[in-house]
């Protein structure tokens, strides 16, 4: 039997409201060079399987990336900054990742950037299977 996605939607609404589970929202992010030899849509099919295999959600918006060099500040960044809202809104508890230097690319912004995740009480997934545009699941 195949059911919508509509459907399929409200029979998971009602089960985590039966549980008392409340759903568990990621963003999505990776900065990408110029030159990378994978595009954002295959990192981001792979980051979305690994999520939707843990039945996380992915919330509309909450997929960006930017093209430049991995040593560009976060905050130097286009899309960085609309992602970092929704983490100081708490509307997203996590984050998919291909790796930890498209976040912090030397080791002082590692630390800055590991205190700020562990100040929000956000978690962060690395999964550099994503680069390669294969399935992280």
């Amino acid at each position: 039997m195949n059911r919508s996605l509509q459907t399929l939607e409200r029979r998971r609404n009602i089960a985590d409201a039966a549980a008392g589970i409340p759903r568990v929202n990621v963003a999505l992010y990776a900065c990408l060079e110029e030159e990378a030899a994978v595009r954002p849509q295959q990192v981001f099919a792979a980051l979305k399987e690994y999520a939707e295999a843990r039945d996380w959600t992915v919330l509309p918006g909450a997929t960006a990336y930017d093209m430049g060099s991995l040593e560009t500040p976060r905050a130097a960044r286009h899309t960085w900054p609309s992602l970092e809202a929704l983490f100081r809104e708490r509307q997203v508890s996590g984050l998919l990742v291909p790796d930890e230097s498209h976040l912090a690319y030397t080791s002082g912004d590692r630390t800055g950037w590991r205190d700020w995740v562990g100040q929000l009480g956000v978690f962060v997934v690395c999964l550099p299977e994503a680069l390669q545009g294969r399935p992280a699941a």
